[in-house]
């Protein structure tokens, strides 16, 4: 069962360096130890279903935030570069063809 807190005080793993970027990125670092307590991973990250961010106690605006990064992520509109969370700008539309 997944838990959004950790029912004994005990020494937790170390956060995933990806999962604190998309955080921070995402404003949502107060949510940091949930992702730990849980082991959750980069690639478990992009796993987790909408249901399983509702198990996990998270409230719905951040919720929306992290599946908007998990889909930026899956489509490569978001990438990591040198080891920072990069949201690249869709490209323009192509100028419409000239008049006949």
């Amino acid at each position: 069962k997944i838990v959004g807190y950790c029912r004994k005080r005990q020494r937790v793993s170390k956060m995933d360096e990806k999962i604190q970027k998309v955080l921070d990125k995402a404003g949502l670092q107060h949510l940091a130890d949930i992702f730990t307590e849980n082991q959750i991973d980069f690639q478990s990250f992009l796993d987790l279903s909408p249901n399983d961010f509702t198990d996990l106690k998270i409230a719905i605006g951040p919720r929306a935030k992290l599946v908007k990064f998990q889909k930026g992520i899956l489509s490569g509109e978001m990438t990591f570069e040198g080891g920072e969370l990069v949201v690249h700008q869709p490209a323009p539309p192509p100028p419409p063809p000239p008049p006949p």
